[in-house]
């Protein structure tokens, strides 16, 4: 008998193509992941992340942007504030 076949075993959920087991394994990641540090993490969506009534989270940057372009994100307060607002805290 020989020893040294292996079996295959089912890829991590997180993976679509895998050499090894476990979320570091994947070659390709399944819809929804990324790559990030050599494995396969969810992508947060702005269900994901409470960013406040008037901003939306950018996958891209990582972080709450305001709606209006003319404001900015304050990430304490989860508010959007116009230059001059943000500049007085």
């Amino acid at each position: 008998m020989d020893t040294n076949i292996k079996e295959c075993q089912p890829c991590h959920f997180s993976c679509l193509k895998c050499y090894a087991e476990g979320n570091s394994g994947c070659i390709e990641c399944s819809t929804g992941y990324h790559f990030e540090s050599k494995s396969c993490i969810k992508d947060q969506t702005i269900l994901d992340v409470d960013c406040g009534d008037d901003a939306i989270y950018q996958q891209s940057t990582k972080k709450c942007s305001c709606i209006d372009n003319s404001q900015i994100y304050n990430e304490n307060n989860k508010i959007c504030q116009v230059v001059e607002e943000f500049i007085k805290e």
